[in-house]
């Protein structure tokens, strides 16, 4: 069971929680390697050590070689003070644990032979996420952060109330393996809104990224994107398109904004498809054409994102995604 120190005072992980900047003693979680101590001892390092000020997500590193082995600690507040603290730890059985002194970004996956997907389609009829299928991406502190299946849709939840002013927060999904470019395709999704009061400082939205991470996709050197922004006072929201080249971003699609209009549009559930074929790139929404150009492949793979973001001190606002489809024109 894991204990604490707490003011030189050892006692129960109670109800797993823990205060800020505590000491946890971890007992010994598998015999099956030799080099296991028999307690492990970390600290948990807020997340304001590294980017932010509300240690609502703290990572804790456990480390003996170039690869770190990464203790996630996801914090939230309750009315005492106190974090809620759910742990889990990967521990390779060959792998010695020692004591890192410092936390564990999420950083990129390096390249690597990943078998690309020629098709994809997920309705989200299961009980929960398809693991095999997605992996939950996350950056930067949330009151709440929720991503799982409500009612046959891929439901992103984000509540940012009392976090880091300095922060945006993302989070979402990804496809566990890329989607092959190199051939044309069609990706088809429909994104839901949700009738927003107040979608000030909200987006979502998908990206296309030749790398893997486990954090923010926008923080890679390429990418391509679509999503919808809200519109103060909030009620509307605007699409935008851009691309980011070794680093450079680039707005290909603004609706306008600021110049032409101010105003956004009303959104509800868009019905989204991405077409792209014999060189021609063409969105289309509600099966009208957003908008088209001519565009060649950068990268012969890319990793799908859905996404949502928030600023901070916003109450719980949810978008939901469903019918995530990428086919080969002309297949079925």
């Amino acid at each position: 069971m894991p204990t604490s120190r707490h003011h030189g005072e050892r006692k129960p992980l109670e109800s797993h929680s823990v205060w800020r900047g505590e000491v946890l003693t971890l007992s010994p979680l598998h015999p099956l390697t030799h080099s296991l101590s028999q307690e492990t001892t970390v600290r948990c390092f807020p997340l304001c050590s590294l980017q932010s000020k509300t240690p609502c997500c703290e990572t804790v590193a456990l480390s003996n070689s170039p690869r770190s082995v990464c203790s996630t600690v996801q914090l939230s507040h309750n009315s005492k003070g106190a974090c809620s603290a759910l742990i889990s730890i990967a521990l390779p059985l060959c792998w010695l644990l020692a004591f890192a002194g410092q936390g564990c970004r999420s950083h990129a996956q390096p390249p690597m032979e990943v078998e690309a997907l020629g098709t994809l389609r997920d309705d989200f009829s299961g009980e929960r996420l398809n693991p095999d299928l997605w992996r939950v991406t996350r950056k930067n502190d949330f009151q709440e952060s929720k991503i799982d299946v409500v009612d046959g849709r891929l439901r992103l939840r984000a509540a940012t109330i009392g976090t880091d002013d300095k922060t945006v927060k993302f989070h979402g999904v990804r496809t566990v393996q890329p989607i092959g470019l190199l051939q044309p395709f069609e990706l088809s999704f429909e994104v839901d809104w949700n009738n927003q009061a107040n979608g000030c400082y909200l987006t979502t939205g998908i990206f296309l990224c030749p790398t893997a991470t486990d954090g923010n996709p926008a923080d890679e050197k390429d990418w391509w994107k679509l999503e919808y922004v809200g519109v103060p006072p909030g009620k509307n929201a605007r699409a935008w398109v851009s691309a980011r080249s070794k680093g450079g971003e680039r707005v290909l699609y603004d609706e306008g904004w600021p110049t032409k209009q101010r105003t956004g549009r009303k959104i509800g559930k868009q019905a989204v498809t991405i077409r792209w074929q014999h060189d021609r790139l063409t969105i289309v929404e509600n099966e009208k054409t957003l908008w088209e150009t001519d565009w060649s492949v950068t990268w012969p793979n890319a990793y799908l994102y859905l996404q949502m973001s928030s600023h901070s001190n916003y109450p719980a606002r949810e978008v939901f995604f469903d019918g995530v489809v990428v086919r080969r024109p002309g297949a079925p």
